[in-house]
């Protein structure tokens, strides 16, 4: 009784724990969403700064100025993409240590199910010894009152003798 209920908690801590480890695994892909559309947005930039660059040296005169401009709009977005890299990298470890919590859980769960079979199988043992006792003690008690019978064969024969 007192091992099913730990058992039961223990099952019910360990899926508080996956669901937490699920939850968290939500919230890294939503991020890795949110920093997937912000590179989106910062290539659209990119490649708007590109266009601008390319008009500036066409039109000349004031290519110097565009071209710097250009170009500075071009680090900063070169920036934004170095943060995404460093960002989706960092998601994808969470990710990674996520699954490995998951797969302990799952381990954990495989192992309480076998000693529960096992617990199981040692109350099987456990009620055929009982039984295999209860039958021993019958048939001494039989042989009992059959050497009773004997003893009291013995002592009217003797009388008659």
């Amino acid at each position: 009784g007192e091992r099913e209920v730990a058992g039961k908690v223990e099952k019910l801590r360990r899926e508080a724990e996956l669901r937490e480890v699920k939850g968290a695994l939500v919230k890294a892909e939503q991020e890795l969403l949110e920093v997937k559309g912000a590179l989106a947005k910062a290539q659209q930039e990119l490649l708007a700064a590109r266009a601008e660059l390319q008009h500036a040296n066409e039109e000349g005169s004031r290519a110097a100025g565009v071209a710097a401009e250009a170009a500075l709009k071009q680090a900063e977005v070169e920036k934004v993409v170095e943060g995404f890299a460093a960002k989706e990298a960092e998601v994808r470890a969470l990710a990674s240590d996520l699954k490995a919590r998951e797969a302990d859980v799952a381990r954990l769960t495989e192992e309480a199910e076998k000693a529960r079979g096992a617990a199981a199988r040692a109350g099987e043992e456990k009620e055929q010894l009982a039984a295999a006792l209860t039958q021993a003690q019958q048939e001494l008690a039989g042989a009992k009152e059959e050497a009773e019978e004997r003893k009291k064969e013995v002592e009217g024969a003797k009388k008659e003798a």
